[in-house]
């Protein structure tokens, strides 16, 4: 008897499994569909992004500056991304923390940041005379990777690579040591991505990203405004005025110095995609 009720509970349990698995599947199936076939990306806007965890002062908000060129390009064949960032002062008072106020040639401030698969550098738009401009980011290396894998469309591609389980509308998984929850709306497409790490002095840090206003733009849909809050304020907003799907876009090929320097001191392994 007790290995008739045996047997019945793990065909029972099997098949629960077995269902939900199925529901995952068809659910992924059904935002990546609403969400456009993407190779290939870029978009740019304007908007604000802040320094995060360099409050001017204890328990306010990070100070933020005024983003007049926010250039994205992402090429999900091969898992590369270039982040070129353009910024200046706030609007108004500039009261101090994560660099404020930009003096001088800082003002306006250029950013140039890359990942190639496991490889993220910075490129230093100004170097000094004879310096080599590309800096590893081998500390850096997870949340680039984080960045990039909680992008609208390769976020889906992550689920399915890492066991995710399904509640409501509500994705789950592990992703290079982050929890990670993906919540999609009424229209399948995702509206929300929020995931936990840990960050210096600050410990155990939410980030939230949120993906609305979404566009056609030829094969795909893309948000036309990304806001993202990290550690409980803003660290992002940004609204897009221009997107390409699946344009020609340019490789972002691993600089020479930069991959002698991953060969030598190289980061810890994680899960990935």
């Amino acid at each position: 008897m007790r290995k008739t009720v045996l047997a019945a509970a793990i065909m029972i349990t099997a098949a629960l499994l077995t269902a939900r698995a199925q529901d995952l599947k068809a659910t992924i199936a059904a935002a990546s569909e609403a969400m456009g076939s993407v190779q290939t990306l870029q978009f740019s806007g304007t908007g604000t992004n802040a320094a995060f965890g360099q409050a001017y002062a204890p328990g306010g908000a990070w100070p933020t500056f005024k983003v007049t060129d926010y250039n994205v390009a992402l090429n999900y064949t091969d898992n590369s991304m270039r982040i070129l960032i353009e910024r200046t002062n706030p609007d108004g008072p500039a009261r101090g923390g994560g660099g404020i106020p930009l003096v001088g040639a800082g003002n306006p401030q250029k950013l140039n940041q890359a990942l190639n698969n496991r490889t993220a550098w910075n490129v230093n738009t100004n170097p000094a005379p004879g310096a080599d401009p590309n800096q590893p980011q081998q500390a850096g290396l997870t949340a680039r990777l984080l960045e990039f894998w909680t992008t609208p469309h390769a976020v889906l591609t992550a689920a399915e690579a890492n066991n995710a389980t399904l509640a409501g509308r509500v994705i789950s998984f592990t992703m290079f040591s982050a929890p990670v929850t993906v919540t999609l709306g009424a229209d399948n497409l995702v509206s929300k991505v929020e995931y936990r790490t840990d960050q210096p002095v600050v410990g155990d840090t939410v980030t939230e990203i949120s993906y609305t206003q979404y566009k056609t733009f030829g094969k795909g849909k893309f948000p036309t405004h990304i806001t993202t809050r990290q550690g409980g304020f803003p660290i992002l907003d940004i609204t897009v005025t221009k997107v390409e799907i699946n344009g020609i876009m340019k490789s972002v090929p691993i600089p020479q110095s930069v991959a002698q320097s991953y060969a030598a001191n190289p980061p810890p392994a994680r899960n990935a995609p």
